[in-house]
């Protein structure tokens, strides 16, 4: 059987919603806001093309002679340097107009909902691994991974999934001291039915005032190599696996390291021929 969360991991779990949702509310105002800023130097530079376009024409009339010659030589000059200092702030005026076109595709490309793929969870996770290897031998950590043989593919976001692995692995990294261990673990909890990745280290750990208040935003902590990290990257590993369909846990304790783990509901999963369980370790 499951054992029943205690209140710690209750009060670890609410305040990591409430990070969350304050996260992208504040990303969701900083957006309105720059698209608001945005907007008005649209309007600004339309407002200011108009009487230019007007001047570049009456400077081009002037400069030619167009309605017979003006006299002295000098005004035909000033002229031409009306004309062309004119035509540089028009293209200027236009270019910005071309950016803030290009943002406002380029966002509404980003808004457009991303359909879920099939994933080879067990082959991203060996690739993360691996991506991490040298690093985890520099710091003289043992890097390992554990896949069960059964553990399916899922139907998911992986570009999601791969930023989530990729900043725990490191993370684990940062925070477990020379000699010390770090696992990712990939199996099938048939109680949950649910599918789990732990990304486990031997490291500092925090405790649970400590993880409060790296997700009230007061700040991460300093890791064993001298990185100052965690803070955002946890809550933004959140946010990416609810995007994908997943679910976050995290446990640590002071001195007993950290255990956080992506869990998938068995509806996300696809069947996949059996493959032999992979154990990887590097010292």
């Amino acid at each position: 059987m499951t054992p029943k969360p205690d209140a710690a991991d209750k009060d670890l779990k609410a305040a990591l919603k409430t990070a969350e949702a304050a996260l992208e509310a504040a990303i969701a105002h900083e957006r309105e806001r720059a698209e608001a800023f945005r907007l008005r130097i649209a309007e600004v530079v339309h407002d200011i093309k108009n009487p230019l376009t007007a001047l570049l024409a009456y400077s081009n009339l002037l400069r030619n002679e167009a309605l017979g010659p003006i006299g002295d030589a000098r005004y035909k000059k000033y002229a031409e340097t009306i004309h062309a200092a004119g035509q540089r702030l028009l293209d200027y005026c236009q270019a910005l107009l071309d950016d803030y076109l290009r943002d406002v595709k380029r966002r509404e490309a980003e808004e457009t909902p991303i359909s879920r793929q099939d994933v080879d969870a067990a082959e991203m996770v060996r690739e993360v691994v691996a991506l991490h290897q040298e690093l985890a031998e520099q710091r003289g950590i043992r890097l390992k991974t554990k896949i069960a043989e059964d553990f399916p593919a899922l139907h998911t976001l992986p570009t999601n999934l791969h930023r989530a692995l990729t900043n725990l692995v490191s993370n684990a990294l940062k925070f477990t001291p020379r000699g010390g261990t770090v696992t990712v673990d990939a199996h099938v909890d048939e109680n949950e039915e649910a599918v789990v990745v732990v990304i486990r280290d031997s490291g500092i750990g925090l405790s649970a005032n400590e993880i409060l208040r790296i997700l009230g935003y007061e700040g991460g902590t300093r890791s064993e190599h001298g990185e100052q990290g965690m803070g955002l990257g946890l809550i933004n590993v959140t946010r990416l696996i609810r995007q994908a369909g997943g679910t976050v846990e995290i446990k640590s304790g002071k001195n007993r390291g950290t255990a956080v783990t992506l869990r998938f509901p068995r509806e996300l999963t696809i069947p996949s021929p059996p493959r032999p369980a992979v154990g990887a370790q590097h010292e």
